[in-house]
């Protein structure tokens, strides 16, 4: 095969495309900060044979009679402690839109999870995608001015490449990070606690701290008893657990300076 060849492909562009690979976030937008972020809780368990189940596992762990009528109630303990695996047979199906690649790149990393996200390989993302911008760049007159050019830039090239007929796949280098998408996640409510107590700290991004909010706001909608539970693992322990190397000082907490993991290689000068 030749390299002319090896680098050939059907895949999906202007004119080979079929009439629904077209992206609904082709708005002319940029989006500043964590404006026109959504998150939707789409599928959740049925509270009551939840519950049922749950309590049945703390039943059978225990070596009680799981055939004796208990109440639901019981199951609960589970979100504080006993043999927690019970969590995962209830699963959470969120889905999020409006967030940027740079986001996603983060989300996936939780692997006890499925994600289907919005495919830029698949679809034209159009001549006036959404972009998100930082508000660090959002309030600063000159560096605004800087990414305004860049978005007109990436977009403008995105759509020159796709007219030459290049595939999708390969004009979505030229999209910027920021680009915006959406993807569904779905998790089993025990990684979705664990994914919580660690994504939602201020040290992480600022958008996927957002989106973590955001799905503890559209559970407890839903589980209003279980808020109490989805929490921050600091607020449990009043240590912080922040694993990175980045300094704390900016963290509202006032165990902030109380930290479970200190490198020896790479302290803050703020921490020293």
């Amino acid at each position: 095969m030749s390299e002319k060849q090896k680098f050939k492909s059907s895949f999906n562009n202007l004119v080979s495309m079929p009439p629904n690979a077209i992206s609904p976030l082709d708005n002319d937008r940029i989006d500043s900060g964590t404006e026109n972020i959504i998150v939707k809780l789409i599928d959740y368990p049925d509270e009551k044979r939840f519950k049922k189940a749950l309590t049945k596992m703390v039943q059978a762990t225990i070596g009680g009679d799981i055939n004796k009528e208990m109440s639901d109630e019981i199951g609960e303990e589970l979100f504080v402690g006993g043999l927690q695996n019970g969590l995962e047979a209830g699963i959470f199906t969120f889905e999020v839109s409006g967030v940027s690649r740079a986001f996603t790149h983060q989300i996936v990393r939780t692997r006890k999870a499925s994600y289907h996200q919005q495919s830029f390989r698949y679809t034209f993302l159009g001549s006036h995608f959404n972009v998100r911008m930082p508000e660090t760049i959002a309030n600063n007159e000159h560096a605004r001015l800087f990414y305004d050019d860049l978005v007109d830039h990436a977009r403008e090239t995105y759509v020159k490449l796709c007219n030459q007929g290049i595939p999708f796949q390969d004009a979505r280098f030229a999209a910027l990070l920021g680009t915006e998408t959406y993807i569904i996640c779905e998790y089993p409510i025990k990684t979705f606690l664990e994914l919580y107590e660690y994504r939602a700290c201020c040290m992480f991004q600022w958008e996927i701290v957002h989106v973590m909010k955001l799905m503890k706001e559209e559970v407890a909608k839903v589980f209003p008893w279980m808020e109490q539970y989805i929490k921050i693992k600091c607020e449990k322990t009043q240590r912080c657990t922040f694993q990175g190397w980045e300094s704390t000082a900016h963290c509202e907490f006032p165990w902030n300076h109380e930290r479970v993991f200190k490198s020896k290689y790479y302290t803050p000068e703020s921490e020293k």
